[in-house]
């Protein structure tokens, strides 16, 4: 257990730096400070968390080049489903993150409000660049971005929920 939780507490303090509002250029696939690979290499990967707030539970979803999970905990109990995806799939990811502009997204940072559940998902492109986008107790996604990342995240959940069933 301790195994699968270390890697996401690291991917979560190395998404915790502020986003930086320095847009260069934009694209389908992003602006100057992420933009969304064309091609799914080896070194990238994509996890989303859900959890906090006054709820016992959370969601881990990991997609990376070799493997892929899902990870429910419900009250200290947990549940870990691994599947993998075709190249195809990982073409279609970026096809629907791609209309989705998750580059573009922006977060902003917000008074705190305790208790509050947080959303995340972060992009790793190894060895460097790591972006998250996130909803917490201090951060938000901007208000004309809201409908791009909750596409965006509820494609790549739905699509986990799916794989991780078969």
């Amino acid at each position: 257990m301790k195994y699968l939780i270390i890697p996401f507490v690291a991917l979560l303090f190395s998404c915790s730096n502020p986003v930086k509002d320095t847009k260069t250029t934009e694209n389908a696939y992003g602006t100057g400070e992420f933009i969304l690979p064309k091609t799914w290499d080896k070194g990238f990967s994509i996890s989303l968390y859900t959890g906090g707030g006054m709820i016992n539970e959370s969601e881990n979803i990991l997609f990376s080049a070799d493997s892929c999970f899902y990870h429910h905990s419900v009250n200290n109990v947990d549940s870990t489903k691994r599947f993998t995806l075709t190249p195809k799939e990982k073409e279609e990811i970026l096809t629907k993150l791609g209309t989705f502009k998750v580059g573009a997204i922006e977060n902003i940072t917000t008074p705190i409000t305790y208790d509050k559940e947080t959303n995340s998902m972060c992009f790793t492109n190894l060895p460097q660049e790591s972006y998250c986008l996130e909803t917490s107790a201090t951060k938000e996604i901007k208000e004309s971005d809201v409908p791009n990342f909750n596409g965006a995240y509820s494609y790549l959940w739905q699509l986990a929920l799916t794989k991780s069933k078969k």
